[in-house]
């Protein structure tokens, strides 16, 4: 199904996908005042739709790249049109470290909510275990090894 042009159900998808991870503010919003978590998360909002938003514009606009040829890659073919090989190989360096913030983020995200379960009795009271550093050490370390 097209709506202007665009395939809806992988637009949904990529929104879904792009998105998914505000769900887990839930879990950091103990660690901060309620202020201060309205407040990171608008501004999460605001960071997280401009970094989508305007290199989509960008390259949508400044490239000759169709529909069909938005695949995996297309932010670095686009970028290596638009600006040169140095800046095709940047977007591929910051999708690298992009990937890796989000794995710490989601192993983190887990490691809380594993705590808190250990912390009502669900699981085994060892993942309840914080670090000199309140964090929490045994949750941290089953992801590590479960991914």
């Amino acid at each position: 199904q097209y709506v202007a042009g665009i395939a809806l159900r992988p637009f949904i998808n990529n929104l879904y996908w792009c998105y998914n991870g505000f769900d887990q503010g839930g879990h950091y919003s103990n660690s901060v005042s309620k202020g201060m978590f309205k407040r990171g998360m608008a501004g999460a909002f605001i960071l997280t739709c401009s970094s989508y938003l305007v290199p989509v514009l960008i390259a949508t606009g400044a490239s000759n790249l169709s529909q069909s040829e938005w695949t995996a890659g297309a932010f670095a073919t686009a970028a290596t049109e638009i600006g040169g090989k140095w800046l095709g190989n940047w977007i591929v360096v910051g999708a690298g470290f992009s990937m890796v913030a989000l794995f710490f983020g989601e192993m983190s995200a887990d490691s809380l909510q594993l705590m808190g379960m250990a912390e009502l009795g669900q699981v085994p009271s060892i993942f309840a275990t914080r670090s000199r550093y309140n964090t929490p050490t045994y949750a941290i370390l089953l992801g590590t090894a479960g991914n």
